[in-house]
C-alpha cells in the first residue's frame, strides 16, 4: 500500500470517527490492517497520526486537517492523487474498519455513501458493502460474485457458483470490472492458505495475478482458475491444444526437443521459458505448424496441425521475435495491406476502418501515419513495433496466438504493456502461447501456466508459474521451500528457478566448477515422475476462421501496390536507381567516344571510325545484368520473415513473385531506357534505340529473376553480394567479346558453333543480338545487306571453299590404295557431306556420283565427273559474285550521281555503319578461312552473312554472329530469336524461383554434409 493511500484512509476514517466515535474494535481493526503492511515502529507512528487526526479540535492547531475542512475538499485531494483501483481499496478498508464492531450504523452508512459519491466509486458500492457485511455465503446472491464452495447448494442464480470437492467452508470472490480488481473473502472455520499465508476467517484480500489458494483436502485454486470462471463464454467453441512426447531433431541428428507433452485450452496465457539454446523458439514453431516434428503430434481441436495446415492456417497466428513489418510503410499501411491480403469480400473503406480500429485497440492511433523505420533509424519505439507486429495477426482474429520473446529489448514499462495486452486477449477466450526471457515478477504472475525447458530441449516443469518456484526449491531441499512468493510484497523471482536448475558443484577448494549438481536428464526424469499433463476435454468441434484470402489476381494487385508504395517511400533507393544508369552510361560513353585527333587542328568524332563501339555494346550488356542483379538481390531476403507468415496463411506465392517481378521489371525498363538514351546520344548511335533497349531490358529482366533466386536461396545479404561477381564473371568471359569461342578450351568446343556453356550465358545472347542488329539493321546497311551477303558468300565459295574441296578430291583419288588411304577415306567422307549440302542448293540432278563418294572409292570417270561438278559450282558462284557486286555498285552510283546525293551517301555511311563492328561480325581478322573436321568443313569468316545449317528439326544452335537462327523449320531473325531466348531464360529462372529449387538444393546438400560429419564424429 502506498503512503498516499494509507494517509487517505486515516484521514477519511478520522473524518468518520468524529461523526460516530471510534470503538476499541475499530482501533484494533485499524492497527491490524496497518500491521499487515508496515513494520511495528511504523504502525505506532501512523496510529499516533490517526489519533491526532481524530483528536484535533481545529482551534488550537490550525492546519490541513482541521474540522473546517469539508469532505468534498478532502475527497477532491484524494481524487487527484489516487487511481480508481486505489480509491476502491480505500473504500473497502474504510468499510472493514467501520464494521469491525459488527455494526454499520445509519450515520456511518450515510457517510460511506457520501464518501463513495465524492470519490466517484458508487457503481460498486453495494457489492462492497455486501462483501463486508454478509454473515453467510448464501447472502451473496448478487451479480459480480463468484462462490467456490464445498457445499453443492448454490446461493442463487445471479452469481457464479463452482463446486469444489473437499473444501470445508466457502470462498467468495468479487470482481469489480470498473477497477479491474478481484477481492476474496473466506467463510467457515477451515484453514485456507493464500500465497502460503493463512487466510483469516472473514478477512478480505485482493486476489492479484499469480495468487493461489490452498487447503488441506482440495485441489489448489489459482488466479487463472478464478479468471477462467469469470471469463467463460457460452455459445463459443472451446479450444484445445495438446501434444504428446513431441520430438524434433536437427539435420545433423542432434536433439532440439524431446518428450514435450502439454495440454492447453482457450482463455489462458501459456508461457515457455528455458535456458539459452533449450529449444523454446523451436517448440513455438512446432506448435504453430511452421516446422514438422520428428516424432509426436500437435493437435488442435482434433486436427493434426501439420497434416491439416490449410484448415489450421486461419486459426493460428505467429509473431516471431524479429519484426514482420515493412519498414518503409506507415503503421496504418502495414495493417491496411495485410488486411487486404487476409480478408476478401470487404470494401476498401471497410478495410481502412478495420486497420484504424486495430490501431486504436493497440493504442497506436497517434502514430498511424508514422513510418515504421528500421533499427538504426527507428521512428516507432520498440514497444510500438511489437504491438504493431501483434496487430498484424489480430486483423484476422486467430484463436491461438504464438508470440516469440514479446518483451525482448523493451523497457520494463513497455514489457508490462505488451503482456497486459496479451493477457487481455487471453481473457477474450483465445489461447496465447509466448516465449519469455527473464520476466519481471508482475509479468511472471500474469501467466496461467508455464513450461520450462532445459538444455537439449528437455521439459523439466509444467504447471502453475508461481508453484514452479516451490517445486524446484523442494527438489533442491532448500529451507524456505514452501515460499513461492515474498510474503511481504508478494513478488516472485523467476531467476531463482534457473539458479536452482543450473546450480554448479563446488570443489574442495570452494571454487565453482562447470559440472551441474543436477543434469538436464535428471530434472527431466523428476518431471516425468512428479508431474502429469492436465487433462482437457477433447475438443473436436471445428473452429471458424476469419481468414479469407482474396483470389490470386487481387492478391497480386495488393502485393503490387504494397511493393510500389514501399519502394516509393525509400527516397534514396529511388534516387540511386534513377541516376545510376544514366551516370554509368554517361561515363562509359564519354570514355569510349574515340576519334583520331590532330595535335594542331584537333579532330572530329566520326561514328564509323569509333573503335570502341563493340566494347560499349558488351559493357552495356554487363551493366544491364549488373543493375538487374543488384536491384533484386535483397528483395526476398528483406521479406523472408513476412513470406514465412504469408506462406503459413497459404497466400499465393505466385501472386507475390509476379508482383515483385513486375515492379523490378518496371525499374529495369526505366534504367535500361535511360542507359540507351544517354549512351546512344553521346556515341551518336542513330536509329537503334528501340532495338538496343529491347535487348538490354530483356537481359536486365533475366538478371532480375536470377537475383531473386539467389535472394531466396541465401539468408544473408553479404553472401548475395559476394555471389554477384561470381555470377558476372562467367557472363563476361563467355559473353563472346572478351574471349573468342573458338579460342576456348577444346573440351568445351567441338565445332564452330557456340559451345553449350556459352548458350547458358545471357550475355552471349544479348551481345550477339546487339552486334548483329547494329551491323545489318542500321539505316545504311539495310540497303546493301542482301547484296553484300550474296557477294561475300559467293566469293568465299569460289575462292576458298571449292578449291579446298578440289584439292581433297585430288588427294583422295591419288591415295585410295597407298599408305595415306585413311586420310583419303576421311576426305571422301567430307566430300560426300559437303557435296550433298551443295546439291540441296543447286538441285540433285546436277551431280549423280554422290553414292560413289559415300562408298569411299572413285574410278577415273567418277573422279572426272566430280571435278567437273566442283568446277561448275565455282563458275556459278563467280557469276553470283560479279552480279551482286555490279548491282551494289549500280545502287551506289545512283546514290552519288550528284554532289548533294554523294554528301548524303557519305553522311549515311559515316553515321550508321561502324568499321569495328564489321570487323567483328565478318571476322575479317580471321586468318583461317575455314576449318576441317573429321566429317565436314566449316566456314570461319563472314559470320553475319551466312545462315546456320541445322542438323535436326529443333536444332537451334548456330555460329556466333549468325544473322538468323533456325528452329522447328523456320529461320528467325537473330534480334527476335535472341530476345526470345533471354525471356526463355527468365521463364526458367521464374519456375526455379517459384519452386524455390535453388534453396532446396542447397539445404539438401547442407543436410547431407552435416549428417556425414556427425556420422564421422560418432565413429
Amino acid at each position: 500500500m502506498s503512503e498516499p493511500l494509507l494517509k487517505a484512509i486515516l484521514q477519511l476514517f478520522a473524518f468518520l470517527a468524529r461523526i460516530d466515535g471510534v470503538s476499541d474494535k475499530e482501533r484494533t481493526r485499524l492497527r491490524r490492517m496497518l500491521s499487515r503492511r508496515l513494520t511495528r515502529a511504523d504502525v505506532e507512528i501512523y496510529m499516533q497520526v490517526f489519533e491526532r487526526y481524530v483528536g484535533y479540535s481545529g482551534s488550537d492547531q490550525p492546519g490541513e486537517y482541521g474540522r473546517q475542512q469539508t469532505l468534498p475538499v478532502l475527497c477532491d485531494r484524494i481524487n487527484r492523487e489516487l487511481t480508481l483501483q486505489q480509491k476502491t481499496v480505500l473504500l473497502l478498508e474504510l468499510l472493514q474498519i467501520l464494521f469491525a464492531d459488527g455494526l454499520l450504523s445509519k450515520r456511518e452508512n450515510l457517510a460511506v455513501r457520501q464518501i463513495a459519491h465524492e470519490l466517484k466509486v458508487t457503481e460498486d458500492l453495494e457489492a462492497l458493502i455486501l462483501l463486508v457485511t454478509a454473515d453467510d455465503i448464501l447472502a451473496l446472491n448478487y451479480p459480480g460474485f463468484l462462490i467456490i464452495s464445498g457445499r453443492k447448494k448454490s446461493p442463487g442464480t445471479t452469481c457464479i457458483f463452482r463446486f469444489q470437492p473437499g473444501m470445508e467452508g466457502s470462498v467468495a470472490v468479487l470482481l469489480l470490472k470498473s477497477a479491474n480488481t478481484f477481492f476474496l473473502r473466506g467463510f467457515g472455520t477451515s484453514t485456507l492458505y493464500m500465497n502460503q499465508v493463512p487466510l483469516e476467517p472473514g478477512a478480505i484480500e485482493i486476489l492479484s495475478p499469480g495468487s493461489s489458494l490452498r487447503g488441506e483436502l482440495f485441489k489448489t485454486l489459482y488466479y487463472s482458475d478464478v479468471l477462467s470462471y469469470f471469463s467463460e463464454r457460452r455459445g463459443e467453441i472451446a479450444i484445445g491444444l495438446r501434444t504428446t512426447d513431441l520430438e524434433y531433431r536437427f539435420n545433423d541428428g542432434a536433439y532440439a526437443l524431446r518428450g514435450v507433452s502439454l495440454s492447453e485450452s482457450g482463455g489462458r496465457l501459456f508461457g515457455i521459458m528455458g535456458t539459452s539454446g533449450s529449444g523454446k523458439t523451436t517448440l513455438l514453431r512446432l506448435l504453430s505448424g511452421s516446422i514438422r516434428p520428428s516424432r509426436g503430434l500437435v493437435v488442435l481441436n482434433g486436427l493434426d496441425v501439420h497434416q491439416n495446415s490449410s484448415q489450421i492456417a486461419g486459426l493460428m497466428g505467429y509473431v516471431p521475435q524479429d519484426d514482420l513489418l515493412i519498414e518503409e510503410l506507415t503503421a496504418f499501411e502495414n495493417l491496411r495491406f495485410a488486411a487486404e491480403l487476409y480478408l476478401s469480400g470487404h470494401e476498401p473503406s471497410q478495410l481502412d476502418l478495420l486497420a484504424m480500429r486495430v490501431l486504436a485497440n493497440l493504442g497506436l492511433e497517434d502514430v498511424a501515419d508514422r513510418k515504421v523505420g528500421n533499427l538504426l533509424s527507428p521512428t516507432l519505439s520498440g514497444g510500438q513495433r511489437k504491438r504493431l507486429n501483434i496487430g498484424l495477426e489480430l486483423l484476422r482474429e486467430p484463436q491461438v496466438l504464438f508470440v516469440d520473446e514479446p518483451t525482448s529489448g523493451l523497457s520494463s514499462r513497455d514489457s508490462e504493456n505488451i503482456m497486459d495486452m496479451l493477457k487481455e486477449l487471453a481473457l477474450r477466450g483465445k489461447l496465447i502461447v509466448t516465449v519469455l526471457h527473464q520476466p519481471s515478477s508482475e509479468i511472471f504472475k500474469l501467466l496461467d501456466s508455464l513450461l520450462i525447458l532445459d538444455v537439449g530441449g528437455l521439459p523439466v516443469y509444467y504447471g502453475n508459474p508461481v508453484e514452479a518456484v516451490v517445486y524446484f526449491k523442494e527438489a533442491a531441499n532448500l529451507l524456505d521451500r514452501r515460499a513461492g512468493a515474498c510474503s511481504e510484497c508478494g513478488n516472485v523471482n523467476p531467476e531463482q528457478i534457473f539458479a536452482i536448475i543450473e546450480a554448479r558443484i563446488v570443489d574442495e577448494y570452494g571454487r565453482i566448477t562447470a559440472q551441474r549438481k543436477v543434469s538436464p536428464q535428471s530434472w527431466y526424469d523428476l518431471h516425468r515422475q512428479e508431474q502429469s499433463v492436465p487433462a482437457i476435454s477433447s475438443q473436436t468441434e471445428a473452429i471458424p476462421s476469419r481468414l479469407s484470402p482474396p483470389g490470386p489476381f487481387r492478391q497480386f494487385m495488393a502485393y503490387l501496390r504494397r511493393d510500389l508504395r514501399s519502394k516509393w517511400n525509400r527516397h534514396q533507393y529511388i534516387l540511386i536507381n534513377l541516376l545510376e544508369a544514366p551516370l554509368i552510361a554517361l561515363a562509359l560513353a564519354v570514355l569510349l567516344r574515340y576519334y583520331q585527333s590532330d595535335v594542331f587542328a584537333g579532330g572530329e568524332y566520326i561514328f564509323q571510325e569509333n573503335l570502341n563501339l563493340p566494347v560499349y555494346l558488351f559493357m552495356a550488356v554487363i551493366v544491364a545484368l549488373f543493375m538487374g542483379l543488384v536491384v533484386s538481390a535483397e528483395e526476398i531476403i528483406r521479406d523472408r520473415k513476412i513470406l514465412q507468415r504469408e506462406r503459413a496463411l497459404h497466400l499465393s506465392r505466385m501472386s507475390y513473385l509476379t508482383a515483385k517481378i513486375s515492379v523490378l521489371f518496371f525499374i529495369s525498363a526505366i534504367q535500361t531506357l535511360s542507359l540507351v538514351l544517354v549512351a546512344n546520344a553521346v556515341l551518336e548511335i542513330k536509329g537503334m534505340a528501340l532495338s538496343h533497349w529491347m535487348v538490354l531490358f530483356s537481359a536486365s529482366c533475366c538478371a532480375n529473376v536470377l537475383g531473386l533466386n539467389i535472394s531466396s536461396a541465401f539468408d544473408s545479404p553479404v553472401i548475395v553480394y559476394i555471389l554477384i561477381p561470381l555470377l558476372l564473371i562467367p557472363q563476361i568471359v563467355l559473353g563472346g567479346a572478351v574471349v573468342d569461342f573458338d579460342k576456348l578450351n577444346p573440351s568445351f568446343r567441338k565445332s564452330n558453333r557456340v559451345p553449350l556453356v556459352g548458350d547458358l550465358m545471357s550475355s552471349r545472347w544479348a551481345f550477339e543480338a546487339l552486334m548483329v542488329t547494329q551491323y545489318k539493321d542500321n539505316r545504311f546497311q539495310r540497303m546493301f545487306y542482301d547484296l553484300e551477303r550474296a557477294e561475300f558468300q559467293s566469293d568465299f565459295k569460289a575462292s576458298f571453299y571449292l578449291p579446298r574441296l578440289q584439292s581433297m578430291l585430288d588427294f583422295a583419288f591419288k591415295n585410295q590404295d597407298g599408305p595415306k588411304r585413311e586420310m583419303s577415306s576421311n576426305y571422301m567422307r567430307i566430300l560426300a557431306v559437303e557435296t550433298a549440302g551443295e546439291l540441296v542448293r543447286v538441285g540433285e540432278d546436277k551431280y549423280t556420283e554422290l553414292s560413289a563418294l559415300s562408298s569411299g572409292r572413285l574410278d577415273s570417270a567418277q573422279y572426272e565427273a566430280t571435278g567437273l561438278f566442283l568446277d561448275n559450282l565455282r563458275r556459278m558462284y563467280l557469276m553470283r559474285n560479279r552480279s551482286a557486286r555490279r548491282e551494289r555498285e549500280s545502287i551506289v552510283a545512283r546514290m552519288t550521281d550528284s554532289p548533294a546525293r554523294a554528301r548524303e551517301y557519305r553522311y549515311l555511311q559515316k553515321s550508321y555503319t561502324n568499321d569495328q563492328i564489321s570487323t567483328y561480325v565478318l571476322q575479317k581478322r580471321e586468318i583461317n578461312r575455314l576449318t576441317e573436321y573429321p566429317d565436314r568443313i566449316e566456314q570461319n569468316v563472314y559470320a553475319a552473312l551466312r545462315d546456320p545449317e541445322p542438323r535436326y528439326f529443333l536444332d537451334y544452335r548456330a555460329h556466333f554472329y549468325a544473322p538468323r537462327k533456325y528452329f522447328a523449320g523456320f529461320y528467325i531473325d537473330t534480334l527476335i530469336f535472341n530476345t526470345a531466348v533471354l525471356w526463355a531464360h527468365t521463364i526458367v529462372l521464374y519456375m526455379l524461383l517459384y519452386w524455390d529449387a535453388l534453396r532446396k538444393g542447397i539445404n539438401l546438400c547442407s543436410s547431407r554434409l552435416l549428417y556425414d560429419r556427425r556420422v564421422k564424429q560418432n565413429l
